[in-house]
């Protein structure tokens, strides 16, 4: 189960725990910043859904954290709650201006705390399915695996956790369009979305990468478990039918899959991204509805077939 993860930045200890001890009982995940300076760097590298903020702190205030995190592509639109004892009409224009989007007085009520903080979560998630939802598949759109993946290689970086990405093309899927028609085509492309998003966790980001392929991010996972569990849901598929109540049909389609780890297989985002590519490119090339596991022999010989056909 998906736990909104909250950024809590307030120099004040007592604060700070008395907000981590409600929070943390009521099913959020919480990062906790002393500085504005720490509450800048885990803001930028672990995007939680909501940020609360001390105004009033040493070094990096919370107004000047608040302006720099408004200016960053990655950071500027989650929704930053301001913490203050300062009860004035100047304080709250300046927190508006500086791009943050409520204020709590201290002392303030924890329930009123709360209520806010799920009403932010709420009015983002909201605006997330317009930005980052593909129309037609319902999973994450290829803008938010741009975003997405940068920050999962952040994560993978300081925590020392794996990461594999997964590339999938739907087999011959230009074949099927020519035969049963684009309308067809459109509902096998959502089946599948739907199917690979219920198939797997909630934490694994399905992104519809284009046409009729996928990408799928996966946290903490070693090459070697994405692979068997995408295994796992290319038979599933190979042996299922999806009912079309538009052409009343059955179809039955196949995929192929290339998996890559990082940082076993690439240094950045994109050579990622190009070993999980090669790796989709030899189950294509060897056959298809199959599973491929990114090695460095796969990319030497994909660059020799490249350079072939020049």
């Amino acid at each position: 189960e998906y736990r909104p993860r909250i950024l809590v930045v307030e120099d004040d200890p007592s604060v700070r725990n008395m907000i981590i001890d409600f929070l943390g009982k009521r099913n959020f995940e919480i990062y906790e910043g002393k500085t504005g300076e720490e509450g800048l760097e885990l803001a930028t590298t672990e995007k939680p859904d909501v940020i609360l903020t001390d105004l009033i702190m040493p070094g990096l205030d919370g107004l000047e954290m608040i302006r720099q995190l408004r200016q960053q592509p990655g950071t500027m639109l989650i929704p930053i709650i301001v913490l203050t004892a300062i009860n004035s009409l100047d304080t709250k224009i300046n927190v508006f201006r500086a791009g943050g989007d409520g204020l709590l007085i201290k002392p303030f009520d924890l329930q009123e705390m709360q209520v806010r903080i799920e009403r932010a979560i709420q009015i983002s998630r909201n605006f997330m399915k317009l930005t980052y939802i593909d129309a037609l598949t319902a999973v994450y759109n290829r803008r938010l695996f741009d975003e997405r993946l940068p920050i999962e290689i952040n994560r993978t970086k300081r925590y020392s956790q794996p990461l594999s990405l997964v590339m999938i093309d739907i087999d011959f899927f230009k074949s099927f369009n020519d035969t049963y028609g684009h309308r067809a085509g459109d509902f096998v492309l959502s089946a599948i979305g739907q199917h690979l998003r219920k198939s797997l966790r909630t934490q694994d980001f399905v992104c519809r990468y284009g046409g009729e392929e996928f990408a799928v991010i996966m946290p903490m996972t070693k090459g070697q478990d994405a692979a068997m569990v995408m295994s796992r849901i290319r038979a599933d598929l190979q042996e299922r039918y999806f009912y079309s109540p538009y052409d009343d049909m059955d179809f039955n389609v196949h995929i192929s899959v290339g998996v890559a780890q990082f940082p076993e297989d690439a240094a950045d985002y994109d050579s990622l991204v190009r070993a999980a590519d090669d790796a989709l490119y030899e189950a294509k090339n060897t056959g298809r509805n199959k599973v491929v596991i990114y090695s460095a022999e796969l990319h030497s010989m994909k660059n020799k077939l490249d350079t072939s056909h020049l």
